[in-house]
């Protein structure tokens, strides 16, 4: 595998086989401020480098999305995630590659390194309620 074409260095076998190439694959993702900084895209691995997750290594250096903006409103309502703001993102082939993990409508997204989601990321006027 070419590692020169991720975001971040991944283990061997990532992204998993069974991941895909998005088609406009309409997501979203909360970040912590009204205004999405480059932070807010990086993967659990990258910003906690040295803690001990609950899950795979390889899914540990992925982005989370969701698929439904109405799971990412839920996510909303939990103290920690109350003060965040809710981004759609279109992914095409060229940011990547994802996989249905975790429960509802939660996406793996492993960034190619050409991605810049602050290129195309928006803001969720209008729906940006806690749930």
């Amino acid at each position: 595998m070419d590692t020169s074409i991720w975001f971040e260095s991944l283990p061997e076998q990532c992204p998993p086989s069974d991941a895909f190439e998005p088609e406009d694959f309409v997501c979203y993702r909360l970040c912590r401020g009204a205004t999405a900084t480059k932070e807010d895209f990086l993967s659990h691995r990258e910003l906690l480098p040295n803690s001990i997750f609950n899950a795979p290594e390889c899914i540990a250096r992925a982005v989370s999305v969701h698929s439904e903006l109405s799971d990412s409103l839920k996510l909303k309502g939990l103290p920690a995630h109350r003060e965040k703001t809710v981004f759609e993102l279109c992914l095409s082939p060229k940011h990547g590659m994802i996989k249905k993990t975790g429960k509802a409508s939660h996406y793996s997204w492993w960034r190619s390194s050409s991605s810049d989601p602050l290129s195309f990321a928006k803001k969720n006027g209008g729906h940006d309620e806690s749930a």
